[in-house]
């Protein structure tokens, strides 16, 4: 059951403040190291115990199992009776649990939290109106924050799966959204043609950015410089002072919309791909265009840029996806299989590896340099729309416009399990691997 988290506070605050039978707890580890001693009310639950825990050592509540003697405690059982009538302090060891997690995002307006290890819904958030286009989580603090077609952002708390903040402000559908968690700053971009800068805490947009003509659709952000970068269906990207929400420069260059951006704020370049089948390389401090990419033959849809050894990896419309060096605009090589649109792509530059999406409803995983790719990862019964990799342990996470999720074994090219709930196709996905 999920905990009431600010009713369980107000309890708490209320208990200290009257007189009211409290219990120790001390908590270890199963090799008998103490973690923490508590003098609790008598009244709260493991849950509460789990929260406390939590918000001290950092453990996520769904890792926790709590032990006293022999018994794997309940979340709904109290310290009173846990402890009975012994005066002594309740004993309780901490067996941490450590869960692979995902949190998706649907056309059917909801998100679930996954445990991968089950493939079993955890949580079912509500309160979006539309479709849910982009998701960012920071399962430290336990929150997410979602963006939606019905132009809202809400902030979760993952354990409760209760909305804690929604952000309104935006007059169209959210596209894109980026994070600082330790900030409690947010940068989201929309259809209405807006960025806007979000406080968190407060649920309130500090400040609006305005400039582009048509739809945002992609943004990056230096938390830093205080600088962020914005792509656009109005052929330009603009580069933003997140202290003043001016405009620095406006890059044009494009004929067609811009769909995505790469940056290295280090060396001041930028990346970009378009509905024309272009990338083209920005120096932002001058506000120019030093290389045009031409090979596509269809919309850039997806990138990944590797700085330090001046390559990027582009997957396209037309099928196929491209190796480039940027220092002199050529292909290295062309990776063809896919039998429809590559609409996603993540790249491992270190073992130059990259695994694609397709609107054909396979994965493949390519090796740069290889001709064929390595593996071809079939199950989806549509497109596939969104997709999370770990490459340490050889493991990715697709979502498909089928309405489903699958995790594979990257290395043998088999679904490991499938994740069924939504009623809508997946759009977004973020995950917890350790």
């Amino acid at each position: 059951m999920p905990v009431d988290r600010r009713a369980f506070r107000d309890r708490l605050r209320r208990a200290r403040g009257a007189p009211t039978h409290v219990i120790d707890v001390r908590v270890a580890t199963l090799g008998t190291e103490s973690l923490a001693e508590f003098r609790l009310p008598a009244f709260l639950t493991v849950q509460a115990l789990k929260e406390t825990l939590h918000n001290l050592l950092g453990v996520l509540e769904v890792e926790q199992r709590l032990v006293v003697g022999a018994e794997v405690l309940r979340d709904e059982s109290s310290l009173a009776e846990l402890a009975g009538d012994s005066t002594a302090p309740l004993q309780v060891t901490l067996v941490r649990t450590v869960r692979r997690l995902a949190l998706s995002g649907s056309n059917d307006h909801t998100l679930r939290l996954w445990d991968l290890e089950s493939g079993r819904t955890l949580t079912e958030f509500t309160g979006h109106q539309d479709w849910v286009s982009c998701v960012v989580a920071d399962w430290a603090s336990q929150r997410a924050l979602s963006g939606s077609g019905d132009g809202s952002l809400r902030l979760w708390g993952l354990e409760s799966g209760e909305t804690i903040q929604c952000l309104r402000g935006h007059t169209s559908g959210v596209s894109c959204v980026t994070v600082n968690w330790d900030l409690d700053r947010a940068l989201s971009g929309s259809y209405d043609r807006t960025l806007r800068l979000w406080n968190l805490m407060t649920g309130e947009s500090i400040g609006e950015l305005r400039g582009h003509t048509n739809r945002v659709m992609c943004v990056v952000v230096d938390w830093d410089l205080k600088r962020a970068l914005s792509g656009s269906y109005d052929r330009t990207l603009c580069l933003w002072d997140l202290m003043t929400f001016q405009r620095l420069q406006e890059l044009r260059g494009d004929a067609t919309w811009v769909i995505c951006v790469a940056v290295d704020w280090a060396s001041q370049r930028a990346l970009s791909g378009s509905l024309e089948g272009t990338l083209r390389l920005w120096n932002l401090e001058r506000g120019v265009n030093t290389q045009l990419l031409v090979g596509h033959h269809g919309w850039v849809t997806c990138e990944s840029v590797d700085w330090a050894t001046q390559h990027a990896l582009s997957g396209s419309y037309d099928s196929t996806l491209h190796l480039w060096d940027l220092e002199t605009g050529n292909i290295i090589q062309e990776l063809r299989g896919h039998d429809g649109p590559v609409l996603c792509m993540r790249a491992d530059w270190p073992s130059r590896r990259a695994l694609s999406g397709s609107e054909d409803g396979t994965l493949r995983l390519w090796s740069m340099g290889a001709q064929a790719a390595q593996k071809v990862l079939r199950g989806h019964r549509d497109r596939i729309s969104c997709m999370a990799v770990d490459w340490a342990s050889q493991c990715a996470l697709s979502g498909s416009r089928d309405s489903t999720l699958r995790l594979w074994d990257l290395e043998h090219g088999v679904t490991v399990r499938e994740l069924w709930g939504h009623l809508g196709g997946v759009e977004c996905v973020t995950a917890k691997w350790v």
